[in-house]
């Protein structure tokens, strides 16, 4: 008896500290499936990178916020950062797939992807009315966006002059926020109004290019913060070719079918204070900027977790109104769409959530904190993420010093 009950503890103990806490049935188990079949490899070597591709794609989706004093949107801005040939492309383009097929399942197609974008014409994407001049109106633009940007060797705008102001864009709509540009060919103004748009990007870069990138986009807004830069390694095969077997796209339907039912639905979630974490971040020896960084991001995948069960226990039941009831929230977003603050029949979560189930091997396996799993994003961030930049003009800086020595 006492070998067994030493055995079952010792089954429990990787509960505490798994990163699947995915739910059976949910999008991100199809996802994982999905990208997993397709390329072995890339996902072996970048399981975080491929959650954190997810989480995108769920978060943008389900128009997610958090419940905060500014309520900001959960929306992800990541760089992929490796080497040619390690499969950066290669998941950008099963996203692209993904957002393609829920489009197809959906009513209406509600997520739009866009590549290579100048300031300017990100504001044009985002824009909800456009002042004419000459008719001295509004031109109202339609729905609201959700749009999701994949923009592969982003490092190209270096240097551009087409891609300045770039950054105050990317920083405003990091937030959700107003933009607002006046055009200087026609006068006109375009307007892209708080709660008409979500906006996600998943760039990637190569490792020499990225000091350089980073140089071109902080400038006087921090946008180094806002961003979640992600190592991307290993090598894809030169000669076995890819067979995914029939599950894949079985995995890849059921993901998107998941999507496509938030069309017209979105979510607020409202975490706890977690104070264990305000000291874990503060104890950090990083810059600011990354602290500030982490804890955006593990707010995010640990509200991404949550709604990914959510998703996965009412996949079949988001359509009726007799199994739970929507309270709407009273912020103005999105006209048209459904705001979910409180699920009334359901026991797993309230949205002020404490507990959430944690699956291992695709069974339920315990029930931990909210906080004990944020602090499990908080760690595999630190593991994951890139926390050190030395730009091209640090480096010819330091070049130049040592010359200097020499010569003296």
């Amino acid at each position: 008896m006492s070998r067994k009950k030493k055995s079952r503890k010792q089954d429990k103990k990787p509960t505490q500290t798994t990163l699947d806490p995915f739910i059976p049935g949910g999008f991100m188990h199809h996802w994982l499936k999905y990208v997993e079949f397709m390329s072995p490899e890339m996902f072996s070597n970048n399981v975080f990178a491929v959650k954190v591709a997810g989480a995108l794609l769920l978060n943008t989706a389900a128009k997610l916020y958090l419940v905060d004093y500014r309520l900001p949107p959960a929306t992800i801005f990541a760089i992929l950062i490796g080497d040619p040939r390690t499969g950066k492309g290669t998941l950008m383009k099963y996203v692209r797939d993904v957002i393609h097929d829920t489009n197809l399942l959906s009513k209406e197609p509600f997520i739009k992807v866009i590549g290579n974008a100048t300031a300017e014409g990100l504001r044009d994407e985002l824009a909800n009315k456009i002042w004419i001049k000459k008719k001295r109106e509004w031109d109202e633009r339609g729905a609201a966006k959700v749009v999701v940007q994949l923009w592969e060797r982003a490092h190209t705008m270096v240097g551009s002059k087409w891609h300045r102001g770039l950054a105050e864009v990317l920083d405003q709509a990091y937030y959700g926020a107003t933009i607002s540009q006046r055009r200087m060919t026609d006068g006109s103004t375009v307007v892209a109004e708080e709660g008409t748009y979500y906006f996600s990007f998943l760039w990637d870069v190569h490792p020499p290019h990225w000091g350089s990138l980073v140089d071109f986009l902080k400038g006087e807004y921090g946008f180094l913060r806002r961003v979640l830069p992600l190592r991307f390694t290993g090598k894809l095969p030169y000669f076995r070719k890819g067979r995914p077997p029939p599950e894949a796209a079985q995995h890849r339907v059921e993901a998107a079918k998941r999507l496509a039912r938030l069309a017209d639905i979105g979510f607020a979630v409202d975490l706890p204070d977690m104070p264990e974490l305000e000291e874990a971040v503060e104890s950090l020896e990083l810059k600011e900027d990354y602290k500030s960084m982490l804890a955006d991001y593990v707010k995010k995948l640990t509200a991404a977790t949550i709604m990914d069960h959510l998703l996965g226990r009412l996949v079949t039941k988001l359509q009726g109104p007799d199994i739970f009831t929507l309270h709407k929230a009273s912020f103005k977003l999105f006209k048209n769409v459904s705001f979910v603050t409180k699920i009334t029949n359901s026991n797993f979560c309230n949205f002020v959530t404490r507990t959430v189930e944690v699956v291992t091997n695709g069974s339920v396996t315990s029930v931990i904190s909210v906080t004990k799993l944020a602090r499990t994003w908080l760690q595999t961030l630190i593991e994951n993420a890139v926390l050190t930049t030395i730009s091209d003009a640090e480096v010819y800086e330091k070049i130049e010093k040592r010359r200097s020595s020499w010569r003296k």
